[in-house]
């Protein structure tokens, strides 16, 4: 039997030159979310390569997260210099349970998009609101048929070979 290979095993490693000019816009734009509603933690769940996570660590602001891949998760550890497998781990975003409550959840580029029937989304929100302190914030988006036939025609991302 063929041994199945997780999708970002191999995309890791191309994820941020691929996302890198949505990445910075919506770093920023969550920083300024959580500048308003004084937030001081953060737990991003399906962290991906940890971008966000690093930007508001350089900002003083307490980060963790988790990633179902171990591929990305490497990734993450790497760029955002956190040690420590209870902040940042390989861990489903259903389940994973940093070790303090925090004031802001995330979950961006889709990522609950791969939770993939009503059940697994009520034990995520169940989740994200076992983990945030009372008044927290939770951001999170999602592709909707409409997203996909209206909003993605129209974006067109070219990335240029480096020599």
């Amino acid at each position: 039997m063929k041994k199945q290979v997780s999708p970002y095993s191999i995309f890791s490693r191309y994820y941020d030159a691929l996302t890198a000019s949505h990445q910075e816009a919506r770093c920023s734009q969550l920083y300024s979310l959580a500048k308003k509603y004084d937030c001081k933690s953060l737990c991003d769940f399906a962290c991906g390569t940890g971008r966000l996570m690093k930007y508001f660590h350089d900002r003083d602001i307490q980060v963790f997260g988790c990633d179902i891949s171990k591929e990305m998760v490497k990734i993450s550890l790497e760029l955002t210099e956190l040690g420590d497998t209870s902040r940042l781990c390989v861990a489903d975003m259903v389940d994973f349970k940093p070790p303090q409550r925090v004031d802001m959840a995330t979950c961006n580029f889709d990522s609950i998009n791969y939770l993939e029937n009503p059940e697994l989304w009520q034990s995520f929100f169940n989740n994200v609101f076992r983990v945030l302190n009372p008044g927290g914030v939770f951001i999170f988006d999602f592709v909707t048929e409409h997203d996909l036939m209206h909003n993605w025609p129209g974006h067109l991302q070219t990335i240029k070979r480096k020599k």
